[in-house]
C-alpha cells in the first residue's frame, strides 16, 4: 500500500486554492452585436439567455449560438471572444 504522508497538507492547500482570487470564475463582461444595422442588442438579447454577469461557459455559448442560428434570421453568424477588463466580451458577428 502506498501512503502519502502529506495528505492533510494537500487537502488544506486545495481548500485555500479554491478561495483564492486566482480561482474565481470568469464572467461575461459584455455582449456585442456587430455587422448588423436592423436588429438592436435588446432584440438580439431576447433570442438568447446569455447576459453580462453570467459565468462564462463555452458549452453554453455554443448552445445559445446554435439556438440563435436556428432562428433562421441570419445569413451569416459567428461568435468570438475578447478578453475584457473584468471578464470575457462575447461578440456576435452577423449579416441579416
Amino acid at each position: 500500500m502506498i501512503r502519502f504522508p502529506y495528505r492533510g497538507a494537500v487537502a488544506v492547500l486545495l481548500a485555500l486554492l479554491t478561495i483564492s482570487p486566482f480561482c474565481q470564475e470568469i464572467k461575461i463582461e459584455k455582449i456585442e452585436l456587430r455587422g448588423n444595422d436592423r436588429l438592436n442588442l435588446d432584440a438580439f438579447g431576447a433570442m438568447t439567455s446569455l447576459r453580462p454577469g453570467d459565468a462564462y461557459d463555452e458549452a453554453r455559448v455554443r448552445a445559445e449560438y446554435a439556438k440563435v442560428w436556428k432562428s433562421g434570421l441570419f445569413e451569416d453568424l459567428s461568435v468570438e471572444t475578447e478578453t475584457g477588463e473584468k471578464g470575457i466580451i462575447l461578440i456576435f458577428k452577423t449579416d441579416i
